[in-house]
């Protein structure tokens, strides 16, 4: 069973930046969040950034959005492409199928929750530089990174 879910984590990760059709427009979508929530906020609220609940936020957010219409969407286009019949036709269980979707939206929602949480530091330390690197407080980082995997899941 392990074998066939990465069968089905490989397939979906070539799949990944192909949302509708085109890898650019996918980019373009992944570029809106990363300007919003990594540049914008953090310049707005500068060094609350790194000691209040709103990169908590964020990090119920992001995940929300991306793995709440990755997922489904995986599954619609597997339909779309008249794939799904075959793929649900092949050796493969169809929980082995399931997972391998879910693991990679995890994956992948997680990862750019967390991406996006890193590179908010740059703005913040470049507006409020103080001679040394910020960071998050430990109680914030901690909880970012929790609620942005157990959101994600």
């Amino acid at each position: 069973m392990t074998q066939d879910i990465l069968t089905m984590v490989w397939k979906e990760r070539k799949g990944l930046l192909r949302l509708r059709g085109s890898r650019t427009r996918a980019i373009l979508t992944l570029v809106v969040p990363v300007v919003l929530i990594a540049i914008v906020m953090p310049i707005q609220f500068g060094g609350e950034w790194l000691s209040t609940a709103f990169p908590v936020l964020a990090a119920v957010i992001i995940p929300l959005i991306l793995v709440g219409t990755m997922i489904p969407e995986s599954f619609a286009d597997e339909r779309e492409r008249h794939t799904l019949e075959t793929l649900l036709a092949s050796r493969l269980p169809d929980r082995a199928i399931l997972f391998g979707k879910l693991l990679v939206g995890v994956a992948f929602g997680w990862c750019v929750t967390l991406g996006l949480l890193i590179v908010s530091l740059i703005p913040v330390n470049i507006v409020e530089w103080t001679g040394h690197v910020q960071f998050y407080r430990p109680n914030v980082a901690a909880a970012t990174v929790t609620i942005s995997l157990l959101i994600s899941v």
